[in-house]
């Protein structure tokens, strides 16, 4: 009984830790992004990995018929690339400072390696 207790609680715990973090994210603009994706901020490390998330996401949506595609050069993209994309389409798109942060990350990624064919 103590042990199915337990396993009850932590997957409780772990579901409130992960849907927090959901809302958290869904919360955070491309300004707050545009923070976090300096180089030197604390938060650098989260927003490469959100970053590199949406990358994967991008290309793997991209193998498939569907309307939004990323098209990356042949001898890859580096790491890093995308953050200061992102940085540099902020800096240029600061009318989109309140928008959804992963949004804004997204259409910087599309916007830097878009397809032409």
């Amino acid at each position: 009984m103590k042990r199915k207790f337990l396993f009850i609680f932590f997957v409780g715990i772990f579901l409130a830790l992960t849907s927090s973090h959901v809302i958290a994210i869904d919360k955070r603009s491309v300004l707050d992004f545009q923070g976090y994706c300096a180089e030197k901020h604390a938060l650098y490390p989260y927003c490469s990995g959100i970053v590199e998330g949406l990358f994967y996401i991008l290309e793997v949506n991209s193998r498939s018929d569907a309307k939004i595609q990323i098209c990356f050069p042949k001898g890859g993209v580096q790491l890093g690339e995308g953050v200061n994309a992102f940085v540099e389409w902020a800096k240029a798109n600061p009318h989109h400072a309140e928008k959804p942060g992963v949004w804004g990350i997204a259409t910087a990624l599309l916007s830097e390696w878009p397809c032409t064919e």
